[in-house]
């Protein structure tokens, strides 16, 4: 059974050394709220918003985390904004998040370049770190089929960003 504990434990052991790159990621500054969507997690991240053009009005979008079904599929990260006070619903593709985004939230305001790479490893690492915190059984049960992979470019992307917030925080 795969854990965000031990996900998060193999992702430090592999960063060694520079696993102390991750105290410098504001996840303390995460914005964390339910989530009520059987397939995903039980709570999603807030990211930031967008503007509507004619109204100016503020949508935020949400980060969500859809965990693998099966063996041999992978975890997907989705950015969703919804307003149930109106009946708004958008789902966003990450390609274009860069370009509808209008503030990113203090969680993800990333100190040098904003790329899709950097936020969705910024995210990921988010859900583990606050999947270990919540311990949620009904997400563990959910998590349990694969985790989120430690892979060389979350890793390298992840380590790139952290180190962008420790030369902000000089």
């Amino acid at each position: 059974m795969i854990t965000a504990a031990a996900n998060i434990a193999q992702l430090r052991a592999d960063l060694g050394d520079q696993a102390r790159l991750l105290q410098f990621a504001p996840l303390r500054k995460s914005v964390v709220e339910s989530l009520a969507d059987p397939d995903a997690i039980s709570f999603r991240i807030f990211i930031g918003y967008t503007r509507e053009k004619d109204s100016d009005k503020k949508r935020k979008i949400w980060v969500h985390l859809y965990p693998a079904v099966s063996a041999g599929r992978l975890p997907e990260i989705q950015f969703h904004s919804d307003d149930a006070e109106d009946g708004y619903y958008a789902k966003y593709d990450v390609d274009t998040l860069s370009k509808i985004i209008s503030g990113y939230a203090a969680a993800f305001k990333l100190p040098g370049r904003s790329s899709k790479s950097r936020l969705v490893a910024l995210a990921k690492y988010y859900f583990l770190e606050k999947l270990v915190e919540i311990q949620s059984q009904e997400d563990i049960e959910k998590f349990k089929v694969v985790g989120i992979p430690v892979g060389k470019s979350f890793k390298e992307d992840l380590k790139m960003v952290c180190r962008e917030f420790e030369e902000e925080a000089k």
